[in-house]
């Protein structure tokens, strides 16, 4: 669920952003956005941080429910005995607690803007050269790998 969401999240999306607001940086896009009296956290930054945060717990949802629709299908399919998918979502919920949805949700969110704010922060480190692209890319994909795996082991140890 959210540790597959999340590195799919990273190595698709957070290199592109970090790639884009770098290269934003290297041709003064965000200088020019400055002059039109447009303010560049506004109008690019915040709502890649946003949408981040929203993405992974939706992707991580996404996942989560195709593996339990599989779990389902495996069940059905090399179990003896009938079993309902209205039994298999009764057992499945009695065994969901609360718990485990807050986690799911704290742990997708934080790990989301985790990965945008990141994703900004390298991107926008880029000053002159453009080779610092490619290390702004590096450092932000090894960044967020780090902080998610941090954020996994830091929320397995709590429940």
């Amino acid at each position: 669920g959210p540790m597959v969401a999340g590195l799919i999240l990273i190595a698709r999306s957070a290199s592109a952003v970090t790639a884009e607001i770098g290269y934003m940086r290297l041709y003064s896009e965000f200088d020019a956005l400055g002059a039109v009296n447009m303010s560049p956290v506004l109008t690019f930054l915040m709502p890649v941080v946003m949408a981040f945060t929203l993405s992974l717990p939706l992707m991580s949802f996404y996942f989560s429910l195709v593996c339990v629709l599989g779990a389902y299908g495996f069940v059905s399919v090399f179990n003896t005995d009938v079993i309902t998918f209205e039994g298999f979502t009764r057992a499945f919920s009695e065994n969901l607690g609360l718990a485990d949805v807050l986690v799911f949700t704290v742990k997708t969110t934080v790990g989301g803007f985790l990965i945008g704010i990141t994703s900004v922060y390298f991107g926008h480190r880029v000053n002159d050269r453009f080779t610092e692209v490619s290390r702004a890319i590096a450092s932000a994909n090894a960044a967020q790998l780090f902080g998610l795996f941090a954020i996994n082991v830091f929320f397995i140890r709590l429940v």
